[in-house]
């Protein structure tokens, strides 16, 4: 017995071009990250205390807009305008690494950077709100959250 599939679904547009812009701009941040405390070191001369300090102190801004910009998102309603603003900031920071002459300016440009990335967060929300694509001849497909799905017992098999 032969079981027929459906074609396979497309992604919206706006699932790939999300998906493409958060690409380059992780890609962005990880060369950034990993590149900078050997730029804060061998070239401004910067201690490791100090590399320490604004690298927690971005990680801490980072951990502290969770929470903000998940209830930001729930109040602005529009999760497209958080995302882009998000995408736009960090975009717009990061090439200002090229001018830091003094360890303040990478400061402030790395805790920029993460701001806009935090800001980045309400687009799983935003994805999973597109239309994906996904339907069948019955109406589109509802896949089962995981509370809902069952493992089978251990006598069943």
């Amino acid at each position: 017995m032969l079981i027929e599939r459906p074609p396979p679904a497309r992604l919206d547009p706006t699932v790939k071009a999300l998906g493409f812009v958060t690409l380059l701009n992780d890609l962005s941040s990880e060369v950034a990250v990993r590149t900078l405390p050997l730029f804060l070191a061998n070239v401004l001369g910067v201690k490791a205390g100090v590399i320490g300090f604004i690298e927690g102190l971005a990680e801490s801004t980072a951990t502290l807009l969770k929470v903000v910009s998940g209830v930001l998102a729930d109040r602005v309603g529009t999760k497209k305008t958080l995302v882009l603003w998000g995408y736009g900031l960090s975009g717009f920071t990061k090439p200002l690494l090229f001018f830091a002459a003094s360890w303040p300016l990478v400061l402030v440009v790395r805790v920029l950077d993460r701001i806009g990335r935090r800001w980045t967060r309400p687009e799983p929300a935003w994805v999973s709100s597109a239309r994906l694509g996904f339907s069948t001849s019955a109406g589109p497909v509802r896949l089962p959250s995981r509370a809902t799905t069952t493992r089978p017992s251990s006598s069943s098999l």
